[in-house]
């Protein structure tokens, strides 16, 4: 992985160390290259960040303690984890000066613009305009709208994608990351774990990489994608790569990595929604996949919402649950107030516990209309022919290793396609699937790195 040699990786980590610690959020320094006019979208300039070194992250007294709820994550120290993050990436940050810009972009089939956030690297290093690669980055389950990628902080995202993101780019990528429907600037229902979040990714592909290859003086994409996401992101991922093999066969994917995600809606996940007991930490999936698929769905009565969960009187306003529930689905909320209602139904004994007797009953009948719609959506029911790593904890406590092993059955003796199933987990953070994310987003990198900058 020697990109411009051992030396100028030196140069340029004295470099990063050296620079101005920049403020998050809106109102950065813009040089130069402010938000541009592109023709598929509209970019506007966030920032002008990163250093990530350990002096740097020393100086912040204002990072949060939490992981998400939406990953089952608990307390935690995120100087640590960012700290942990920046030392086991790939070595050589040499583009530390990165841009981050608020990007908004059209899609067919949406009634609203979508948003993301795109990340830019500049090397002071380097005088003259450089071609790298881009990356799509995949965020995981993110139901609160103030920590969409476009519109977080990096020192408050609880998920850790626009540090990751912002790393990605000082290594050499362009990096987009897509906020999905339902998240960042749009207000239409999430299609959680539905293939329409493939269409969602690959339209910011379209707006922000061929929309215009120039994003700034100095960086030109050189035309060569991949795509990488954790959790619903790694449906996410599978999901574009499936759209991009179809519809845009010209597009020069070159690498794909998937991590700990649900590919398996009608299999394995199916059965977590029909299984999984009181303890399991991220009971919220359950509307959301009801919600989305309601939504994708609309002449399907069976799959309603209202007919999909419990009118049964809850809380102290003795509200039915289907009327309380829904409006927390839109962005305002915590998974863990939404995990909070759920728990109000008597008797809760899991997820499971918030469904009507009709709908468990859908949810078990492989004739039934819901199973075939849940098949039907399956990260895997395509034959891909880009090479992809397919990344999975076994001990996943929130997303079975299951989900990995049905791809594994339904892309048996394909040669561009490998499974990596290691145990490597930070502790104390929660959940096993929380703590399988940075593991998981450093094995990314690597992988991504070695095909980029062989």
């Amino acid at each position: 992985m020697n990109k411009l040699g051992t030396w100028k990786r030196f140069a340029a980590i004295l470099t990063l160390v050296a620079l101005a610690w920049m403020p998050a959020g809106c109102g950065g320094s813009g040089g130069s290259d402010t938000g541009a006019a592109i023709e598929e979208g509209i970019a506007q300039l966030l920032n002008v960040i990163t250093d990530f070194s350990d002096a740097a992250l020393a100086l912040r007294e204002d990072l949060p303690t939490a992981l998400s709820s939406s990953l089952g994550g608990g307390t935690a120290d995120f100087k640590d984890l960012l700290g942990r993050l920046r030392r086991d990436m790939p070595s050589g940050f040499l583009y530390p000066d990165v841009r981050t810009y608020r990007f908004s972009y059209t899609v067919a089939g949406f009634s609203e613009p979508l948003s993301g956030l795109v990340a830019v690297p500049s090397n002071p290093l380097l005088s003259r305009p450089h071609s790298l690669p881009m990356i799509s980055l995949q965020h995981p389950t993110q139901v609160l709208r103030s920590q969409s990628p476009s519109i977080v902080p990096w020192p408050e995202d609880e998920e850790l994608t626009v540090p990751y993101g912002t790393m990605l780019a000082a290594l050499g990528y362009i990096v987009l990351i897509p906020d999905y429907p339902g998240m960042g600037t749009n207000h239409e229902v999430h299609p959680y774990c539905h293939q329409d979040l493939g269409k969602a990714v690959s339209g910011m592909i379209a707006a922000a990489g061929f929309g215009s290859q120039r994003w700034s003086s100095r960086a030109t994409w050189d035309g060569r994608l991949f795509l990488i996401g954790f959790s619903e992101g790694g449906y996410a991922s599978l999901a574009a790569a499936k759209d991009i093999q179809l519809n845009h066969p010209t597009w020069d994917l070159q690498g794909v990595a998937a991590l700990d995600g649900p590919y398996s809606l009608s299999g394995t996940m199916r059965q977590v929604m029909l299984t999984a007991d009181a303890a399991f930490s991220a009971p919220y999936f359950l509307p959301y996949v009801v919600a989305g698929y309601d939504d994708a769905y609309p002449l399907e009565p069976t799959l309603a919402f209202d007919a999909a969960v419990l009118d049964t009187p809850v809380g102290t306003t003795s509200q039915p649950l289907n009327q309380k529930l829904y409006p927390l689905l839109f962005g305002a909320n915590t998974a863990e107030e939404i995990n909070l209602v759920m728990k109000e139904v008597p008797s809760y004994a899991g997820p499971r516990s918030i469904l009507t007797s009709g709908y468990l009953a859908d949810l078990s009948d492989p004739a039934s209309v819901l199973y075939g719609k849940l098949e039907e959506n399956n990260a895997f029911n395509w034959t891909p022919s880009v090479k992809i790593l397919l990344y999975h904890n076994p001990n996943d406590d929130l997303v079975p290793v299951g989900n990995l092993n049905e791809a594994q059955s339904a892309w048996t003796g394909l040669l561009n396609v490998i499974y990596e199933t290691p145990v490597t987990v930070v502790d104390n953070l929660g959940s096993v699937h929380a703590g399988t994310l940075i593991p998981a987003y450093i094995r990314a990198a690597q992988w991504v790195d070695g095909i980029a900058y062989p």
